[in-house]
């Protein structure tokens, strides 16, 4: 009877554990969120006047 509490015991601390890193990461900011602005900005640098050819 030992062996499959052990078992039992090591299946629930997984699974608690996996829970708490799930509701760790779930409490974090997504931080693009606050930084909306790219990290470069793109621009056109063909002339319309050659681009309506």
């Amino acid at each position: 009877m030992r062996p499959t509490i052990s078992v039992l015991t090591r299946a629930a601390s997984v699974l608690l554990g996996g829970t708490l890193a799930v509701v760790a990461s779930a409490q974090q900011p997504n931080k693009l969120e606050y930084d909306s602005t790219p990290a470069y900005q793109e621009h056109n640098t063909t002339p319309p006047a050659q681009a309506a050819r």
